[in-house]
């Protein structure tokens, strides 16, 4: 079934409605074909929040904070994932969210298959920049719920439909990451600026390979 298929069925009739044979009748494809790919309507859904979640370019993104400075990484990091997770997103993210939080069996599937590998490659990659001495110390698992609970946040602001945080969804990524990585007090007067990022290290990388 073609990637667009789920989220425009489940945005328009809602998740508990929408029947697992109508997801290949709204593709143009045949209906077993989509038996090939997803065992039952669930399994198409945490297939769905999986893409979402792009797990299988976790490992490749965060290998490029490597030799790059934090700053520079982590806003180029948070402004794709704010792209993926913006107005595109956003009708299919409130059918299927929902679900996901009141199914325990579910929600449980969805941890172990999708935010549970996500969060480890996120511990490896942050105890990594905190052993190189780019990151200070700090517990790598609790951090990286710490990361993904800002950005979390935003997301259901806007999906409650906050009209400030719709309006400005595009400047968060830059703003959140000066927040993390520098925090709420000034700079003292003689501070130096943010270095600059080697030519190793270019923000458009985490794009070029989708």
């Amino acid at each position: 079934p073609t990637p667009a298929a789920p989220p425009a069925l489940y945005a328009e009739r809602g998740y508990p409605r929408a029947t697992h044979p109508d997801v290949p009748r709204r593709a143009g494809v045949a209906d077993g074909t989509i038996y090939n790919h997803f065992a039952d309507k669930q399994d198409l859904l945490l297939g769905l929040l999986d893409r979402l979640n792009e797990s299988d370019d976790r490992a490749p993104d965060l290998a490029a904070a490597a030799g790059a400075p934090f700053p520079e990484f982590l806003a180029a990091y948070l402004r794709h994932r704010f792209r993926v997770l913006g107005a595109p997103s956003q009708a299919a993210l409130r059918a299927v969210l929902s679900e996901v939080l009141v199914a325990p069996a579910l929600r449980q599937t969805y941890h172990d298959r999708v935010l549970g590998p996500t969060f480890a490659l996120a511990e490896e990659a942050l105890g990594r920049l905190a052993a190189q001495g780019t990151i200070r110390p700090t517990d790598p698992a609790l951090l990286s719920r710490m990361l993904a609970a800002a950005a979390f946040g935003l997301l259901m602001l806007r999906l409650l439909g906050d009209p400030e945080t719709t309006d400005q969804w595009d400047d968060y990524p830059a703003a959140l990451a000066e927040l993390l990585t520098h925090g709420l007090l000034p700079d003292p007067p003689d501070s130096p600026g943010p270095p600059d990022p080697p030519a190793s290290f270019n923000p458009s990388d985490l794009e070029e390979r989708r």
